[in-house]
């Protein structure tokens, strides 16, 4: 009887210290939440061996690394969009002086005709900054839009006849750029129901995009549920598919080319918000923009 006792008391004193021991290493983590700050790298260190204690700490330590590649990320982002301000107040700048000293010369210029062509190019300028502002205008609309689109403004569309209708609003353009695309959007229907306004954006910033950036040999065709905008590049242009959509990104190094470098990152965002598939490729001195209306469905 004795015996039994002893035992049970050897018992409940280990239970005791297991207890104290579990409580000590649990204020020892919570302090340590509690006092990190928020700006600190370091991590939880290991301690008493007990059982379930150690995937406490490794968790606590995951989440540390998460949190912290998400504030290098945030911070990495929050650069890359100086740098793009920055790189688009510049390309804001020339053509605005150029016009500017177009209207200069204009002013003073006695030749009617001379006149005219200088006011002309100075126009142009004009033209090329507002596409940039435009583009700037729509990204920022687009990112300050919420998350959940209005389900007042959502209709069932026929992708085809938007599309359609859409290219018949920018033939002008192209009859101007002397390029004839080539056109094949195949037969049956194609419906999404999504934001018209939406996807209207998306389409005439694809169409853009050919206008500013292609060379010529345009081709819009449909493969079942994707629709594809292909056009030739410059033999000159390096283009990189893995950063089309990021916001500023321009293919031409120089930064010669008129455009904010906003038009694909819009594409980018709308269609992420539609459900729509989007991505790049160029082979052979083809860059080929792809829309699928079918993914995940």
């Amino acid at each position: 009887m004795i015996g039994l006792l002893v035992v049970l008391c050897c018992i409940v004193i280990m239970l005791v210290a297991i207890v104290i021991l579990y409580r000590s290493e649990l204020l020892r983590i919570s302090g340590f939440m509690g006092s990190r700050p928020q700006t600190s790298n370091l991590r939880l260190e290991k301690g008493a061996p007990l059982p379930g204690v150690m995937p406490l700490i490794d968790a606590v330590n995951d989440n540390i690394d998460k949190v912290a590649d998400r504030e290098l990320e945030m911070m990495q982002d929050e650069t890359d969009l100086l740098e793009g301000l920055a790189n688009l107040s510049h390309d804001i700048r020339t053509p605005l002086a150029g016009a500017k000293g177009y209207v200069q010369l204009a002013c003073v210029e006695e030749d009617a005709v001379e006149r005219e062509r200088l006011l002309h190019l100075a126009e142009g300028r004009l033209d090329a900054m507002r596409g940039m502002l435009d583009q700037l205008f729509d990204y920022t609309k687009v990112l300050s839009a919420t998350s959940a689109p209005d389900k007042d403004a959502l209709e069932r569309i026929d992708v085809v006849a938007l599309l359609s209708s859409v290219m018949l609003g920018h033939y002008p353009s192209f009859a101007k750029a002397n390029i004839e695309p080539a056109v094949d959007l195949g037969d049956g229907d194609l419906f999404l129901t999504a934001d018209p306004a939406s996807l209207r954006r998306v389409f005439d910033n694809a169409l853009g995009n050919i206008l500013v950036h292609g060379q010529g040999d345009v081709c819009v065709r449909r493969k079942g549920g994707v629709i594809l905008f292909s056009n030739a590049m410059d033999a000159s242009g390096n283009v990189n598919c893995d950063l089309v959509f990021r916001r500023f990104y321009r293919g031409d190094a120089s930064r010669s080319a008129t455009g904010a470098g906003l038009g694909l990152a819009v594409v980018k965002e709308l269609c992420d918000e539609m459900g729509v598939g989007v991505s790049a490729s160029a082979s052979d001195g083809v860059f080929t923009l792809a829309l699928d209306f079918l993914i995940d469905r």
